[in-house]
């Protein structure tokens, strides 16, 4: 079984975060210019990343230069975005790209929950010295002067395509880390939200239930069965039902939720109930025949029986337990 390990970075007195940090240590060792792509604003609504706008443009002297004529940024801006794209619609980890300014790049998409919200790209570096021809056509095009241009293009970076690739491992670990710190965003704001409401008295808020939402599960059809369980464990879902509705035989169902989870079906769902019983125990104002009956049990009893199986004592007794 699987589970989301994942602290936020801690800021540094500098301001900055670790994240942060770790790009621009990364840029120093690989010698390759790191820029960060956050097409949702997913990284300015997780004030923890923390991510300042000199990692978020290309910042070699050469793509500078050439950014600061408009219509070639137009261009290398469109072509970012088109290189991202093609990742996550043809589904690649990775692509190097080649701009038009003959610069190269390790493009890395950053996917969440199916959706595009971002990129890495590092490089911008030549993968041979003779770069005079593709940059005397830019200065054609976009009026630069190609004097400058080549003046700049000596002190670019040259290397071979497998030393670019080299540490592809690294930068997709950062994708892997936004994803879940993105996931641990949601999940504390879906705990406040409804610390709120239960405080408030109000009980229409949907419970938190921690063990679920925290699995890591990576085959597209158990996920969606482990969130109809997430979604109806107060309604008694069925092993038949929840195989039916993923579209496969019970058997194989079971198989396959054993591998992805360590559990059962019955397990599965008896561990989400509790889990949302540890809950309300702790942060609402119901008693322990109120929290029996909203999660479907029968009577306190069966809870009760179930809930010291799991944890070593009644529920009266765990709400006493020093957390």
């Amino acid at each position: 079984m699987k589970s989301l390990n994942i602290e936020f970075p801690f800021k540094e007195q500098s301001g900055t975060s670790l994240l942060f940090d770790c790009l621009r240590q990364l840029s120093v060792l690989t010698g390759l210019e790191v820029c960060f792509y956050d097409l949702t604003f997913f990284s300015r609504e997780i004030k923890e990343l923390n991510i300042p706008r000199t990692i978020r443009v290309h910042n070699s002297a050469l793509c500078r230069y050439i950014k600061s004529f408009p219509a070639a940024h137009a261009r290398c801006r469109r072509e970012e975005y088109q290189s991202l794209k093609q990742c996550f619609v043809q589904r690649k980890p990775f692509l190097v790209h080649r701009c038009f300014a003959g610069l190269n790049q390790l493009i890395v998409p950053f996917v969440f929950r199916g959706k595009l919200i971002g990129g890495l790209a590092a490089g911008q570096v030549f993968f041979d010295h003779d770069h005079s021809r593709v940059l005397r056509k830019l200065a054609e095009k976009y009026k630069c002067n190609h004097a400058r241009l080549m003046t700049l293009a000596k002190s670019t970076t040259v290397i071979n395509k497998s030393q670019l690739t080299a540490n592809l491992a690294v930068w997709k670990f950062i994708g892997e880390f936004l994803a879940k710190a993105m996931e641990k965003r949601q999940l504390m704001q879906k705990l406040e939200k409804a610390e709120k409401t239960f405080a408030g008295g109000d009980f229409s808020a949907e419970v938190p239930v921690l063990f679920t939402d925290l699995l890591e599960i990576s085959s597209p059809r158990i996920k969606k069965a482990v969130a109809i369980i997430r979604a109806k464990y107060r309604e008694k879902p069925n092993r038949r039902s929840l195989a039916s509705s993923v579209g496969m035989s019970e058997s194989t169902f079971a198989r396959f939720l054993k591998k992805e989870t360590g559990l059962s079906c019955r397990e599965l769902i008896i561990k989400t109930k509790l889990s949302a019983a540890v809950y309300l125990l702790k942060r609402s104002s119901l008693n322990v025949a109120e929290i029996s009956e909203y999660l479907g049990y029968e009577d306190v009893s069966s809870f009760s029986k179930m809930f010291k199986a799991a944890f070593g004592c009644g529920p009266l007794a765990y709400t006493r337990r020093t957390v």
